[in-house]
């Protein structure tokens, strides 16, 4: 659990750290190459933890307020780097994205990825949470247990703009 927790703060710390922009781990690095990178993982991280130690009903509290705007934010820095792109009118994406987007083609010194690495990059990265149970450690806490369904729902739209962003940017 330390070790996806750690993960996904570090994640979450590229949200801070990218519009201010500060040096971001690389997918090469070994290490942090910056102070600024490990303040930012480490501010994020105390945020996390005193939010999760506060129990059940303020993790509930914090997430009503910051999951529904999730999908959002996504939809909207993959809007903002279209005219990078070159697309200036919803008429031009969908040329733009097969011309520049998804091409098919790798980028340079990377493996090309295929339907197949993406269904099973996901599901390894979800299995941990679910065949491990872990969302039950926290679901436990919920005072009804259609707290679940609103966890899977907000999961599946996330998880379809976030990929559907991360291709784009």
């Amino acid at each position: 659990f330390c070790f996806l927790a750690g993960s996904m703060i570090a994640v979450s710390a590229t949200a801070v750290g990218i519009p201010f922009n500060l040096p971001m781990a690389e997918l090469s690095d070994w290490l942090p190459n910056s102070v600024s990178w490990i303040v930012i993982v480490l501010i994020v991280g105390a945020v996390t933890t005193v939010v999760a130690m506060l129990g059940y009903d303020q993790v509930s509290r914090f997430a009503n307020l910051a999951a529904p705007w999730l999908p959002l934010v996504f939809i909207a820095a993959a809007i903002a780097v279209l005219p990078e792109l070159g697309v200036h009118s919803v008429g031009e994406f969908w040329s733009v994205a097969k011309a520049k987007i998804w091409t098919g083609v790798p980028l340079e010194n990377q493996s090309q990825f295929t339907f197949w690495h993406v269904l099973f990059f996901a599901w390894f990265c979800n299995m941990a949470m679910h065949i491990g149970m872990a969302d039950l450690s926290v679901l436990r806490y919920a005072k009804r247990w259609t707290a679940g369904f609103a966890s899977a729902g907000g999961m599946y739209v996330g998880h379809y703009f976030a990929w559907l962003a991360s291709g784009i940017l």
